[in-house]
């Protein structure tokens, strides 16, 4: 991914070649498939799903929000299109109950991907590298800190949710509404 960024911010290569070092240093261990499971089922709690409906009554007041603006004209049609795209997503992000089966096989499928693409990372071109960043990672979802030039913050696809989230947890990453925080770092005022 070629950097066409403002003078004096991160070229995409370091935050790419930061990220490889996340995937790299953080590996999956040889038992993550039996850790991984486990820690599915635990989100099988009331707990998890409880907030997880919280997250989604939140973003449909949000979306009923957006609507009543545009409909009394405090935004233009391109804001309205971009906010309804966004929650949307966020929306359809969200884990269902039904779906908890299924999620678990692509989870251990993307542990396995995960395990790959870390194996493969320090033998792949750049373009290969932030191919690989795009294919894990959802748009926008990597966070860096150019203060301590390192990333704060990743929002992987859902189906790398688990796997990524057992590799860094035990490096005092959290988890917070499908992203990843580093240590230190709060939920953003953006994710509120």
């Amino acid at each position: 991914m070629s950097c066409t960024a403002r003078p004096g911010s991160t070229p995409a290569e370091v935050i790419e070649n930061n990220f490889g070092f996340l995937l790299v240093a953080h590996q999956l261990d040889t038992d993550w498939r039996a850790d991984l499971t486990t820690m599915l089922d635990m989100t099988d709690q009331d707990d998890y799903w409880g907030r997880i409906e919280a997250e989604r009554r939140r973003l449909r007041v949000e979306l009923d929000r957006v609507n009543t603006m545009f409909r009394y004209g405090s935004i233009d049609e391109d804001q309205f299109a971009t906010d309804i795209a966004s929650i949307q997503q966020q929306l359809s992000s969200l884990p269902k109950r039904d779906d908890q089966e299924r999620y678990k096989t692509r989870a251990i499928e993307a542990g396995e991907t995960l395990v790959t693409f870390a194996e493969s990372w320090r033998d792949a071109s750049v373009q290969k590298q932030g191919e690989i960043v795009r294919f894990l990672l959802q748009r926008g979802g990597l966070a860096w800190d150019h203060e301590t030039r390192r990333i704060v913050g990743l929002h992987p696809y859902r189906e790398f949710l688990p796997g990524l989230t057992l590799a860094l947890m035990p490096n005092g990453w959290h988890e917070v509404i499908g992203w990843l925080w580093a240590t230190g770092i709060e939920k953003p005022f953006w994710l509120a």
